[in-house]
């Protein structure tokens, strides 16, 4: 028997309830048009898709049926979940915060000879520098820059 679209498929598996359907049942079922239902969830997965591409895809089941209530459509959590689940749709997940600077160490830190005094009056009397790592996919990229205070412009970087 074929397996009806609206039902997840159950491979090898005849039920009774399969074997007493009537040959007229099952073709009457066939030629019958998607349900009310079937054809809202058609209208709705076209809203879900655009909410979710509204996120840059990163928005789940929560923030898209929000999105949704935002613009007037009511439809409940779930059944965005749902929606979302057969268009396979996933929202992004945050990666857990990882700190990367260890403070407690007895080793040796340079003097802060600044002191916060961030006005120069003359060029290449201060300079600062950052450096910090970006996640590519390629992997990890360092990026340093070294910041004359006078000019306030970047002086170098690797």
């Amino acid at each position: 028997m074929r397996s009806s679209p609206r039902r997840r498929p159950r491979p090898g598996i005849c039920t009774l309830q399969d074997a007493q359907r009537s040959r007229s049942g099952f073709y009457a079922w066939q030629e019958r048009g998607p349900s009310a239902r079937a054809a809202e969830d058609e209208k709705l997965a076209v809203a879900v898709a655009a909410a979710h591409k509204v996120g840059r895809g990163a928005y789940g089941s929560p923030r898209v049926h929000e999105e949704l209530k935002a613009d007037g459509v009511a439809v409940s959590r779930k059944r965005v979940a749902r929606i979302m689940s057969e268009l396979g749709l996933e929202g992004r997940r945050k990666r857990p915060f990882k700190a990367t600077t260890d403070s407690k160490h007895d080793l040796p830190v340079a003097e802060n000879i600044l002191d916060r005094e961030f006005d120069v009056r003359a060029p290449d009397v201060a300079w600062v520098t950052d450096i910090t790592y970006i996640w590519t996919a390629e992997g990890w990229l360092d990026l340093a820059a070294i910041l004359d205070l006078f000019s306030r412009r970047v002086s170098g970087s690797r």
